[in-house]
């Protein structure tokens, strides 16, 4: 369900990398759930974006299509999922691309970073605000985390 944008507090858009408990490296998660959930709670439409990780399919995250995308710039087409409930009452949504995301880890493994993580988050930041419009996604302020 889309966030109501008739509501007389203004829309917000969440786009952060880590989301508790789907996708927690610190405290990062725990704050992208429970500021969002809190907004919304008062009345303000809220939409929460997330890359679609190895770890969120592992829960058993129930997704279901929102649409795709399209973003020739990054090799064409991505799709977005919502995950209905997961995130109440926020609306939670999620960027697909397995080459960036489908990793056992959110940044790296064994200590380290993966080669193309300044890539991989610079492809999800512009998906975000392109899946924002593409979706219609009610967004008076959009709130980058790192």
């Amino acid at each position: 369900m889309k966030p109501d944008s008739r509501s007389p507090l203004p829309p917000v858009v969440f786009v952060t990398a880590e989301l508790a408990p789907f996708a927690t490296s610190g405290g990062l998660g725990d704050v992208s759930r429970a500021l969002p959930r809190a907004l919304a709670s008062l009345g303000h439409p809220v939409s929460v974006v997330v890359p679609l990780y190895q770890s969120v399919r592992r829960l058993g995250v129930a997704l279901e299509s929102a649409g795709e995308v399209d973003l020739p710039q990054w090799g064409g087409r991505f799709r977005v999922f919502h995950a209905p409930g997961a995130l109440a009452p926020a609306s939670l949504y999620l960027i697909e691309n397995d080459a960036y995301f489908d990793r056992p880890s959110l940044y790296g493994e064994w200590g380290g970073e993966y080669g193309d993580n300044l890539e991989r988050f610079s492809f999800f930041s512009r998906a975000a605000l392109e899946a924002v419009g593409a979706l219609g996604l009610p967004a008076a302020i959009v709130h980058g985390n790192d």
